[in-house]
């Protein structure tokens, strides 16, 4: 349960971390518009995980975190399949089916963590639970900022004729390179 909080929330930070660069970037979106775009998502979250009850009644809960990494993975494919286009969609659309499959994986794997521990000790599960949130979105911030960042250095070329000045600036940020 531990586990699934840190991976979950790194995910989902690394996601919205990205999806907010494109959305201003690449789509050109105003930086409130793009912050909106990512509600989708956090009410998808909201929504999800009022139906844990009857999804874990079901299939049980192990079986509900797999389908909830199923429906976040298919967020994942329909930004790495249709994210690289200008349209906002892609993102909006993806992150809010991140977002219902992350909504279960947290509610179930919190209740798993929780449930695992003796009734005396669940206000430490509780805080255990709530402390892998926390390192999954340091992880996800750093993880895949520093990722991003390093491929774009990596990997953007600067188009001939630009000045040095402007070339040095654009190789360091997407935010730079889109001013220029």
């Amino acid at each position: 349960g531990l586990l699934i909080n840190i991976l979950s929330n790194a995910a989902i930070v690394g996601m919205m971390f990205m999806a907010t660069q494109h959305l201003q970037v690449v789509s050109g979106i105003a930086p409130t518009l793009a912050g909106l775009a990512l509600l989708p998502g956090t009410i998808m979250a909201i929504v999800s995980s009022l139906s844990v009850p009857v999804i874990a009644d079901r299939i049980g809960p192990r079986r509900a975190e797999i389908v909830a990494f199923a429906v976040a993975t298919a967020g994942f494919a329909v930004v790495a399949v249709w994210g690289a286009s200008t349209a906002a969609w892609p993102f909006i659309v993806g992150l809010a089916v991140l977002g219902a499959g992350l909504g279960i994986a947290w509610t179930v794997s919190t209740d798993l963590v929780i449930s695992s521990a003796p009734v005396a000790k669940a206000g430490a599960a509780s805080a255990a639970s709530e402390t892998g949130f926390e390192i999954g979105v340091v992880f996800g911030t750093a993880a895949i900022g520093g990722l991003t960042t390093a491929l774009y250095q990596a990997f953007f070329a600067v188009p001939a004729g630009v000045p040095a000045a402007d070339a040095d600036a654009a190789r360091e940020t997407i935010g730079a390179a889109a001013a220029i």
